[in-house]
């Protein structure tokens, strides 16, 4: 079982997921920490301590070597696992335990170094678990890749190139390969994915004829602002053939960048990026896609 490959479905933002599943254990074990304290009936510092010590022990060693997961992790959707993408062993459990009063307590600001080496970690691990030898995955592709065999023994290097390349979905096309819906779903880094547009009534032959004469795929930004909150979004992925004039693509998007988009002080400037960006043409992912639309070709050809 490879498995580098379900690290690689594992992306960054799951160290976000972590840090909050963290905060809701913590609150847990505060709640038991002030029950046990009351229940002795005392006030004595070293009590405390000692309580507090024992409660994340058992805490963390009972949920994840029965379960793989503990309330916080269950709450929000992801699993500890080792090598075999089974339950951590006890030991291992325990070790991560230790390690998460040093590295993971809300008390301690080494708390915030964790956070940075584990977001930046290539297996998304903390120390802590790297000593163990364990992992912290989704559930959802935890049982993605469990369920799909190639996965499971694909080269490491093959499997990061297919699984983040772009993918597009096409719902419905006629006979002769025509795209029938008024966009398409384009799937990328494993389990991102926006909408295409202007691609309706087209091949992937002609959309590739169409790049190859200088058609491309565009992204245009737009900003929102009302006093102190300010929100800039990427908008979907608009195809544009050659010759055809960008501004009827992005002319509603930078329209309501330019009526709400000013209204705080870092909307103001977001604003001027915005409309930099879509008047030069917005931001081109021709490249990147264009490589979805090839190996649909491919696909036919080879059906052929």
């Amino acid at each position: 079982m490879n498995i580098e490959n379900l690290l690689t479905m594992t992306k960054k933002d799951i160290i976000d997921t972590r840090s909050l599943a963290a905060f809701i254990d913590f609150i847990f074990i505060a709640i038991l920490t002030l029950i046990v304290v009351s229940v002795v009936n005392s006030s004595n510092a070293l009590v405390i301590i000692l309580s507090y010590i024992a409660i994340v022990l058992l805490y963390f060693i009972s949920f994840e070597s029965l379960l793989g997961f503990t309330i916080g992790k269950f709450i929000l959707g992801i699993r500890v696992i080792n090598n075999e993408c089974g339950k951590p062993t006890t030991r291992q459990s325990a070790v991560r335990a230790l390690f998460w009063l040093i590295e993971v307590n809300p008390i301690l600001i080494i708390t915030l170094f964790t956070f940075i080496i584990a977001r930046n970690s290539k297996t998304k691990q903390r120390f802590g678990d790297k000593v163990s030898n364990v992992y912290v995955v989704r559930k959802k592709d935890l049982k993605q890749f469990l369920s799909n065999e190639n996965y499971q023994t694909m080269n490491s290097e093959a499997f990061d190139y297919d699984f983040n390349k772009p993918k597009v979905k096409i719902s419905r096309m006629d006979i002769d390969g025509r795209i029938l819906d008024k966009s398409i779903v384009l799937s990328f880094d494993g389990n991102k994915s926006l909408r295409i547009y202007g691609v309706k009534g087209m091949t992937a032959s002609e959309i590739i004829e169409e790049i190859e004469k200088g058609g491309r795929f565009i992204v245009f930004k737009s900003c929102v602002s009302a006093i102190f909150i300010s929100q800039m979004k990427t908008s979907d992925i608009f195809f544009i053939k050659f010759e055809q004039p960008f501004i009827k693509v992005h002319w509603p998007i930078t329209l309501k960048t330019i009526l709400f988009g000013w209204w705080s002080i870092a909307g103001f400037f977001w604003t001027i990026s915005c409309l930099i960006t879509n008047f030069k043409g917005g931001i081109d992912l021709t490249q990147d896609i264009s490589i979805a639309f090839y190996d649909i070709l491919n696909e036919n050809v080879f059906k052929l």
